[in-house]
């Protein structure tokens, strides 16, 4: 008869505390079953944009994932995997498993290589089929490629295209331009706007990072807000304003120079996204506006002294400039890359139009 109670009481016991701890959501660090975690979710990936390994950004992305039971309570030492979606170049993990802390998070360290990528980080909860994705991480380069680098006007009904075409200095990399923007009215009425608009990419056409900056200048006549554009999503822009009494009327151009720190462009012969000594590039000389349309600069027109030797530097300095990957490099880090506009000033459309 002993037995027999002490067989209930034990039983009784053991039921309880099963009861128990499923009321606590189980075990701590425990994952019996799929049914006992309601989830793994993605938590942030900071940055979600790093630079390629070795061009001085940022280069590692610390991506969180969280592990929480059916109830939504955070559960720790719960063991998760981590995969990366895409090794191309080099890009790793800095640790394929890792546990949960006492918030239910779980950390791990995504680091750039030499290719450009998109890629994401898959997290499995170990021992189950349970698992989520980070979103996308960006890997490319840290700033802006000559080659796509164009200033240009967003449509409007106060812009269009000029009906005498004319050939000016663009930029080392188009040096014969062609045409202008007719901006209506700005020939006889200040503060006339057009909007203007910068769409920049990296070498590899993805989109230069948030917060870099493209200054643009407008020395014949009218005035750009704000000078600094801030690049955000890929994009830049500001806004010219026409001015009265600046000299210039209708029919007259204008020209805009937009320039910026950044990579002359080269023809990656191999595909190593590195430029190799032998492979060609366009050498960018000092940025000027070819304020006369000659196609050349002559003094008194406006350029920008890079190596502040009071000068205009007419000639680039003979080697490629850009990032340094290789184990030695001729060139410098970075140089003024740029391009330019030209805006027609138009007359006003309408018969009752009186300059200000």
């Amino acid at each position: 008869m002993v037995c027999v109670l002490r067989l209930i009481q034990s039983s009784f016991f053991l039921i309880f505390a099963s009861l128990l701890l499923a009321g606590c959501g189980g075990a701590p660090g425990t994952v019996g079953s799929d049914d006992l975690v309601a989830k793994i979710s993605f938590v942030s990936a900071t940055p979600d944009y790093l630079t390629l390994a070795g061009q001085g950004g940022v280069e590692q992305s610390v991506v969180s994932f969280k592990v929480t039971d059916q109830y939504g309570a955070a559960l720790s030492g719960v063991g998760v995997t981590f995969e990366l979606s895409d090794d191309v170049g080099g890009a790793r993990l800095s640790t394929t498993r890792a546990s949960t802390g006492f918030d239910g998070e779980v950390n791990t360290v995504v680091s750039s290589g030499t290719a450009p990528v998109a890629l994401y980080v898959t997290a499995t909860i170990d021992g189950t089929h349970i698992q989520s994705f980070s979103d996308e991480i960006s890997i490319s380069t840290s700033g802006f490629s000559a080659s796509s680098f164009s200033l240009s006007v967003i449509v409007s009904d106060e812009v269009t295209g000029s009906s005498e075409p004319f050939d000016y200095y663009g930029n080392p990399y188009n040096p014969v331009t062609n045409g202008s923007l007719r901006i209506e009215s700005a020939g006889e009425l200040g503060g006339i706007e057009a909007e203007l608009q910068m769409i920049v990419t990296d070498q590899f056409g993805h989109k230069v990072r948030d917060g870099a900056k493209v200054t643009i200048v407008s020395p014949m006549s009218g005035l750009v807000r704000p000078s600094a554009c801030i690049v955000a999503d890929g994009i830049c822009q500001a806004t010219w304003t026409s001015t009265s009494g600046s000299g210039y009327g209708i029919g007259d151009h204008v020209i805009l120079l937009a320039y910026a720190s950044g990579a002359e462009s080269f023809d990656d012969v191999n595909g190593n996204n590195i430029f190799d000594e032998g492979e060609q590039f366009v050498d960018f000389h000092e940025a000027f506006a070819d304020e006369n349309f000659n196609g050349m600069y002559d003094l008194g027109e406006f350029f920008v002294d890079a190596n502040s030797n009071g000068v205009f530097d007419a000639v680039g300095n003979g080697v490629w400039d850009g990032p340094c990957l290789t184990d030695s490099c001729a060139g410098q880090d970075s140089t003024i890359i740029w391009n330019t506009l030209v805006l027609e000033l138009g007359a006003c459309p309408d018969e009752g139009c009186s300059a200000n």
